[in-house]
C-alpha cells in the first residue's frame, strides 16, 4: 500500500502540470498613453489587468519567484507599454557590471519580456532590463 501511495502522488503532480492551462494576460487598449515616469500610479496603469504568480528562470527553473512581482500591459495604435512593479528589497538586488548581452550571468537581477509573435512557443522577441 505504501509503494502505491509513493507512486500515485508523483503521478498526480505530473498530471496536474501537464493538463494545467498556460497563464496569459490580456493587454488593455489604452484610451490615452500612460505617463512614463517609472511609477504605475497613472490612471491608465490602474485600469490594466495585473499579472502575478511568476516563476524563476534562474537559479531554480520553474520554482515560484522569491519576490512579489506585478506586470501590466497596455497598447495603443503606436506602442506597447509594459509596466512592472518588482518588490525586491533594494539591499538584496544583485548588480554587477557585465558585458552586453550577458543574460546568463547569475551576478545580476533582470526582468525580461518575450513576445511569441509566431505563436509557436519557440521563436520570439525578448526585451530585457538588468539591475
Amino acid at each position: 500500500m505504501t509503494a502505491y501511495r509513493l507512486f500515485l502522488l508523483p503521478l498526480l503532480l505530473v498530471c496536474g502540470q501537464i493538463f494545467s492551462q498556460p497563464k496569459s494576460l490580456q493587454a488593455l487598449k489604452a484610451i490615452q498613453p500612460p505617463h512614463i515616469d517609472g511609477k504605475l500610479d497613472d490612471i491608465a496603469w490602474q485600469q490594466a489587468p495585473v499579472a502575478t504568480g511568476f516563476i524563476q528562470k534562474f537559479p531554480q527553473v520553474g520554482q515560484p519567484a522569491t519576490e512579489k512581482t506585478e506586470v501590466r500591459i497596455l497598447y495603443d495604435n503606436s506602442a506597447i507599454y509594459i509596466g512592472a512593479m518588482l518588490y525586491d528589497d533594494p539591499s538584496n538586488i544583485r548588480r554587477q557590471l557585465t558585458a552586453r548581452d550577458e543574460e546568463q550571468q547569475s551576478d545580476a537581477d533582470y526582468f525580461s519580456v518575450f513576445f511569441d509573435t509566431y505563436n509557436d512557443h519557440q521563436n520570439g522577441f525578448q526585451f530585457l532590463v538588468t539591475s
